[in-house]
């Protein structure tokens, strides 16, 4: 009978390793199913960091473009008084004086 228990034993102890080999194998198959999903999802992050760093170059050139100086220069004519330097002999110069001109009715009326 000793030898009864022990074989039933040992067909219990089988059993259970032939469930734990279903359930290893259960969750190797699920270990790689997440790690191609998160290979998917990193390609999908580099990909777009890849297009933010285009578009934050792009900004950067159009605030460039829209802000920055131009290329364009202007060169100053001898003579000519720039409205901004500042660099003028301090005083401001004085409008000129317009005369007042009143119409014929204007000057009758009064």
């Amino acid at each position: 009978m000793a030898s009864g228990a022990k074989d039933i034993q040992f067909r219990e102890l089988k059993d259970t390793i032939l469930q734990l080999n279903m359930t290893i194998r259960t969750q190797n198959d699920l270990i790689i199913s997440l790690q191609k999903m998160l290979e998917e999802r990193n390609a999908k992050d580099d990909e777009k960091d890849r297009i933010i760093s285009n578009l934050q170059a792009q900004l950067e050139y159009f605030k460039q473009k829209l802000f920055g100086s131009s290329s364009e220069r202007r060169s100053d004519l001898p003579g000519q008084l720039s409205l901004f330097s500042g660099s003028g002999s301090g005083e401001e110069p004085l409008p000129e004086r317009a005369g007042v001109h009143r119409s014929k009715d204007q000057q009758a009326g009064t």
